[in-house]
């Protein structure tokens, strides 16, 4: 069936009206509570200002360095035209050498960061660097020296080191190891340094310093450019600054070193090529010279010369191709070797991927070598080293094979273009061809010697002029703030949890509660109509009638007389049963002030205390309890001997339970009790009874054929939610007669966000103020 579009509108403002009534009452819920959401707000907060106050601030320092992009025109063409083993950087390659361990362990070593030293200011300790009138210097060291901080003290003329006394400037060798500490010059070192405000050295592992300071670096290409950023996280700034600084140094130090080392090798193999090839020219000349003097002949024909230089053109063309083939032969050795020799030279060979695969052969097998030095051969790092220089070696074989075999056909070519040659040499005249021999001996020697000198001059020039392919765009500076900790989010999630906890520990109290609690919760579980809410009084033995007649408590009384009215409309009331679930929920705390309402309209009432096990009724009204109930069904006493007059009330009267009988039951079988509630009817016009606890007893049932209307009380954070279920047992079943629920005890002053009677507990009390 359609739903009309009217109908729906209304379904929907009622199912918002719903649910903003249950956030009101759920916000209600917790700001009854409110103290307890701002003792945690301010607990929170203060921890949170103590927590900020123990970190250490730290600085984002940041430099970037210009990586030249060689492939654009600038003032260095020329030289790079001069490298013979020039290889164009990658700058993805550049970034990883940056981040090398390799280059951070030198920055280690050339700042001394394995020391630090510590001040305390008195609630914390602040890292002093910089400007130090001591130096200390790790020679040797063991385990020991990284456990534990050592103090550092002066004196007029001796340095107290772990509560030891040495001489200013001393080796000192410990169990944990060597050391050597100088102090700065002496007008520079405090004539006296307070003993009581120390240093305290801390010494870190390497490894340990170079894989923090590898993590907390952060190396980045700006987008379309060459530029690379360098970051680092520091507590102290001007550490910062120089790490970046002296990183930037090592990286640059390390390029230009590996120029010159290929630079180096080339210019030495071209010194021993030139001492032999001259000393074969020396001879090739002196050939010529006694072949001219001996043949008399001091010219050749134009013929025979421009054959010559064709010859010796072709010649030298095959002598370049034999040096490269002997280049490539000791780079092949130097590969095929198991053991790290000296790098070979590059002469004559310009191909960039072989250029480039050497260099990265020879980084790889020089960061072996270093890790060998403080490693073993099995661990990992080496063992990954080792993995990259054979695949290396691998792509190295494969591109001189390539090469090689473009050489072997280039110099079949030229050694055919030579055989053809010969065979037009017969065609010249014996003496010609003769000296043509000779002297083509003579140039190709002159012209290898003049090809070896230039290209020694060119390396000259590069060795000279080497200079490193970056350039410093911004030096390391550091930010005026501390980055980190952000003491804002800090503050604002501690304020945050603060607020969080007496919502979270509310809500595991509603979880792990197993007594009834809100209105909500009794709404939802209860069948039996609610007819009265009776809120807490401290002293349980007050009659609010009595004592309090202004008081919230005895309007509330007032309003449940009303309401027991209501339940029998037409027919009246005459007795009233009281009962609960349990013991201490509050049964006669109520029938007494039920008693008392109705003697204040001037009905005549009597309050019948038939809890015959434990009695509470003449405790609260303070009547000695020698004879009651118990010896009137036993036949022991007349009615008038058990009946008590009220002082406070000439319309109130009690019967006690009298002495405690071991068969109440039998007693409650008897027609004594029928005479008794057949006189009582006539006699009075209300009769209140307090039984004992129907869950517990079944007194009350015996006692509920009597009952007009049946009052059980249930009291808040003490009845289980158990109950509930026994009162929907009991309404449904109509076991009890007129069954209606009283909450008693009610401690919240909302229950659940609803006020008692005409409002809050506020205005009940401004309208029953007596000084009004």
């Amino acid at each position: 069936m359609t739903i009309p579009p009217n109908d729906l509108s209304q379904q929907e403002i009622a199912a918002s009206q719903e649910s903003a009534e249950d956030i009101r009452k759920l916000l209600f819920r917790y700001l009854t509570h409110w103290k307890w959401f701002v003792i945690s707000f301010v607990i929170l907060a203060a921890s949170g200002f103590g927590y900020v106050s123990t970190l250490t601030p730290q600085y984002r320092i940041a430099a970037s360095i210009l990586v030249k992009d060689h492939q654009k025109g600038d003032n260095f063409s020329i030289l790079e035209e001069l490298e013979l083993f020039y290889n164009v950087k990658t700058v993805e390659n550049e970034i990883e050498i940056l981040r090398s361990y390799t280059l951070l362990e030198e920055v280690v070593d050339e700042l001394n960061l394995q020391v630090r030293y510590e001040t305390d200011n008195g609630w914390r300790t602040t890292e002093a660097y910089g400007n130090l009138p001591v130096k200390i210097e790790i020679i040797t060291s063991n385990d020991e020296l990284f456990s534990r901080p050592f103090t550092l003290r002066f004196d007029e003329e001796y340095i107290s080191f772990d509560e030891k006394t040495y001489p200013r400037d001393a080796l000192v060798t410990e169990s944990f190891g060597t050391l050597r500490i100088t102090t700065a010059a002496n007008d520079s070192l405090p004539i006296r340094q307070d003993i009581h405000h120390p240093y305290t050295v801390t010494f870190m592992p390497k490894e340990s310093l170079i894989e923090s300071l590898h993590s907390s670096l952060q190396v980045t290409l700006v987008k379309n450019t060459t530029i690379i950023n360098l970051s680092i996280l520091s507590p102290v700034p001007q550490r910062g600054k120089d790490i970046l600084n002296q990183l930037i140094v090592a990286y640059n130090k390390a390029a230009i070193a590996d120029k010159n080392n290929m630079a180096g090798l080339t210019l030495k193999f071209i010194d021993e090529r030139l001492m032999y090839v001259g000393e074969d020219l020396r001879q090739a000349e002196q050939n010529v010279e006694e072949y001219k003097t001996q043949q008399g002949i001091t010219n050749i024909s134009a013929e025979s010369s421009l054959f010559l230089q064709n010859i010796q053109s072709n010649d030298a063309e095959l002598s370049r191709v034999r040096i490269q083939l002997d280049v490539l032969q000791q780079i092949e050795q130097y590969v095929l070797s198991s053991e790290s020799s000296m790098a070979p030279a590059t002469l004559g060979l310009s191909d960039p991927t072989l250029i480039s695969l050497i260099t990265s052969l020879i980084e790889a097998e020089a960061e072996r070598t270093r890790l060998l030095s403080t490693t073993q051969p099995a661990n990992l790092r080496v063992r990954a080293i080792d993995d990259q220089i054979t695949t290396l070696k691998g792509k190295l074989i494969d591109n001189i094979l390539v090469l090689r075999r473009s050489l072997e056909t280039t110099q079949q070519n030229l050694r055919a273009e030579s055989r053809r040659m010969e065979t037009l040499k017969n065609s010249i005249p014996q003496k010609e061809r003769e000296l043509v021999d000779i002297t083509r001996q003579q140039e190709i020697i002159n012209q290898l010697y003049i090809y070896l000198l230039s290209k020694r001059e060119e390396m000259a020039i590069t060795y000279a002029a080497t200079v490193a392919d970056s350039r410093i765009v911004d030096a390391a500076r550091s930010t005026s703030s501390p980055v980190k900790p952000n003491k804002k989010m800090i503050l604002m999630m501690f304020g945050l949890v603060g607020l969080l906890l007496p919502v979270g520990a509310l809500w595991l109290i509603d979880c792990f509660n197993t007594t009834l609690s809100s209105k909500e919760e009794l709404e939802n579980r209860l069948k039996a109509p609610v007819v009265g809410e009776i809120s807490w009084i401290e002293q349980s033995n007050k009659i609010a009638f009595f004592d309090q007649i202004k008081s919230r408590q005895a309007e509330q009384f007032r309003t449940l007389r009303t309401n027991i009215e209501y339940m029998r409309a037409g027919g009246g009331v005459k007795v009233i049963l009281v009962t609960s679930g349990i013991s201490h929920e509050g049964k006669s705390f109520l029938s007494a002030n039920i008693g008392a309402a109705y003697a204040a309209i001037g009905r005549k009432t009597i309050m019948l205390g038939f809890d015959l096990r434990k009695p509470g009724l003449d405790s609260i009204l303070a009547i000695d309890n020698k004879v009651g109930l118990s010896n009137y069904l036993a036949g022991q006493s007349t009615l008038d001997q058990i009946v008590y007059r009220m002082e406070q009330s000439d319309n109130l009267q009690i019967i006690t339970c009298g002495h405690l009988a071991p068969n109440p039951q039998e007693l409650l079988s008897g027609d004594k009790l029928t005479q008794l509630f057949d006189h009582l009817k006539e006699t009075y016009d209300c009769i209140i009874i307090d039984t004992s606890p129907v869950g517990l007893i079944s007194d009350a049932l015996i006692l509920d054929r009597f009952a007009d209307v049946t009052l059980y009380v249930v009291r808040q954070n003490y009845t289980p939610k158990d109950q509930i279920k026994y009162i929907n047992e009991l309404y449904a079943t109509k076991r009890l007669n007129n069954l209606g629920v009283v909450v008693n005890g009610i401690k919240d002053k909302q229950w659940n966000g609803y006020s008692y009677g005409y409002g809050s507990y506020k205005y009940y009390a401004k309208y029953y103020d007596s000084s009004d």
